[in-house]
């Protein structure tokens, strides 16, 4: 497990490749559970290998807040990589869905150790990409993956901010830096 700031513990696995470190690693913090498949292709290329539960997904402790605490989980992830004795201090982010919006979570002002990312079938624009495209619900974006995590609370709270407002803004990490 790896501590947050805020004392959370999430729940976070670490897969080294043979031979000696420090290895450069590829890091995917993700909803969906912690083993999958391209672990095995990283490790095997000489890539150590993290893979970390979202705050109050699995076994992480918290509760999910729709991405709200990405930036700061995520980059407090990748400076803990950076500071263990088998990292090389060079962290990339890879996934799809929601494993690539928390990469756009990181981006903005992540830690120097953070040297590439790799979103796929992501946005950085949740509001007007996932949940409200032209205006309308996405229902099927939204409400299955939400009741499949136990997480339908969510997807009413959605509901009820149908309307652009500055609260969104959060989240839409499409803006132009000022």
């Amino acid at each position: 497990r790896v501590e947050m700031p805020d004392e959370i513990l999430l729940a976070t696995e670490v897969w080294l490749p043979e031979g000696d470190g420090p290895f450069p690693t590829v890091l995917m913090r993700t909803l969906y559970g912690r083993f999958n498949e391209e672990t095995g292709l990283y490790i095997e290329n000489g890539y150590a290998t993290v893979v970390q539960s979202l705050r109050g997904i699995g076994d992480s402790e918290g509760e999910f807040d729709g991405y709200f605490s990405d930036r700061a989980d995520g980059h407090a992830t990748i400076e803990w990589i950076a500071e263990q004795p088998w990292s090389d201090g060079k962290v990339g982010m890879v996934g799809d869905s929601a494993l690539g919006i928390v990469q756009y979570a990181v981006a903005e002002g992540a830690p120097q150790a953070l040297k590439c990312l790799r979103p796929g079938t992501a946005t950085p624009d949740r509001y007007h990409h996932v949940f409200f495209q032209g205006g309308v619900l996405r229902h099927e974006v939204n409400y299955h993956p939400l009741r499949i995590l136990g997480m339908l609370h969510l997807f009413e709270e959605v509901k009820q901010h149908r309307l652009w407002h500055a609260g969104w803004e959060e989240l839409n990490w499409l803006s132009a830096p000022e």
